[in-house]
């Protein structure tokens, strides 16, 4: 789980690791991440009133927009949000409510609360796809040790000469 941690490309979408597959996405998306006990200094506080978030076969990402002076991404492993539950209020909108466990090596100290709050709908569509997708994760895998995947540059595309 990490904060500002997603490679984005020039028009704001992540950019894949190796074997990841993008099942779903959504905009107008509000994000919150709460950490500590609630005194100052103790934990995290990140939020996003508007932005996008995507579930792959390996992580979720959101991307907040417009990016905020402190945040502008989170990324997590699907195995790392535990305990997620789709909430749906008589008055507000929908939203997603689970754990959040740091992985090693990120820029987040503790385990928190993450929150996606859908404005336009989708709610329903993140908690299904997330919670198929986490349940092809295999038994045995270790939350706590397994590190974000790394971004690996395509190749360069070959060079023509002026003969071909």
């Amino acid at each position: 789980m990490s904060v500002d941690g997603a490679i984005l490309s020039s028009d704001s979408t992540p950019n894949t690791v190796p074997g990841e597959k993008f099942y779903f996405s959504q905009d107008k998306v509000s994000f919150s991440y709460l950490s500590g006990n609630g005194y100052p200094g103790s934990g995290d506080c990140f939020m996003s009133p508007s932005g996008k978030v995507y579930v792959s076969n390996v992580r979720v990402v959101y991307v907040a927009n417009p990016s905020q002076p402190n945040f502008h991404s989170f990324s997590a492993p699907l195995h790392n949000i535990r305990n997620g539950k789709l909430q749906q209020p008589w008055l507000g909108a929908n939203f997603y409510e689970a754990h959040a466990y740091p992985v090693p090596l990120s820029n987040l100290r503790k385990p928190g609360v993450v929150k996606f709050t859908f404005q336009n709908g989708g709610a329903f569509e993140f908690s299904t796809i997330f919670k198929e997708l986490s349940a092809r994760i295999p038994e045995g895998v270790n939350p706590l040790e397994e590190s974000l995947p790394e971004y690996q540059a395509p190749p360069p595309p070959p060079a023509y000469s002026a003969s071909d």
